[in-house]
């Protein structure tokens, strides 16, 4: 339920979970082969576009990342280890067919920003639609990526906005080019990127909810 306008969302078909998506001819769809997990969505959050899904199969999965549930497992200021923010390109994959026909989880690594009260900022960020990526500390997954922001313009950005805008034509060599070199000037002008997460540990209810 959205507590702003108290417009509830209902979910009405069966939900899957897939770790790798592919494009053939338009479609979206799990890569054959790769196993298709049927889930539920336990909890979500409107505004922080994040949710927490729960295996009906009553399986486990082999690996998982455990959670920090106290500010002792959280990074201190100016602290020198890097995070690794575990993000997907959802948007770019969805919008730009010329970007890739293949879509999966990438680890990112970068450098711990500032901490703030209830959110920590991870340096040079990831992609649009990666909220809900984990931020990896030492080993504990100590926040839920919420927002990407980058005051230069991203190659990302560029041809999102290009397809939008009817701009975008088939992809060549020189279209290319054009890009890159957008893309440099604009990075040389700014050259920083800032994701930010909320802390696991300072919500009760999400720790209580990935726990159970």
């Amino acid at each position: 339920k959205n507590n702003q306008n108290s417009q509830t969302l209902v979910i009405d078909e069966d939900l899957f979970l897939a770790s790798i998506l592919v494009r053939n001819d338009g479609t979206i769809a799990p890569e054959e082969g790769k196993e298709e997990i049927p889930v539920s969505v336990h909890k979500c959050h409107y505004e922080n576009d994040w949710a927490v899904l729960k295996r009906k199969d009553q399986g486990f999965f082999p690996q998982f990342i455990p959670v920090a549930k106290s500010a002792d497992e959280v990074p201190r200021e100016g602290a020198r280890n890097e995070l690794t923010f575990y993000h997907c390109p959802v948007t770019l994959f969805n919008v730009d067919e010329e970007f890739t026909d293949r879509l999966h989880v990438t680890p990112k690594s970068g450098s711990v920003g500032l901490i703030k009260k209830n959110s920590i900022d991870f340096q040079n960020g990831g992609f649009d639609g990666s909220c809900g990526g984990p931020y990896v500390y030492m080993g504990k997954a100590i926040a839920i990526h919420t927002l990407s922001q980058n005051s230069a313009l991203t190659s990302e950005t560029l041809r999102i906005h290009q397809i939008q805008q009817g701009e975008r034509s088939v992809s060549n060599k020189r279209m290319k080019v054009a890009d890159l070199t957008i893309v440099a000037d604009s990075v040389a002008a700014s050259h920083t990127s800032v994701g930010t997460g909320i802390l696991i540990h300072k919500r009760a209810g999400l720790l209580q909810c990935i726990n159970e």
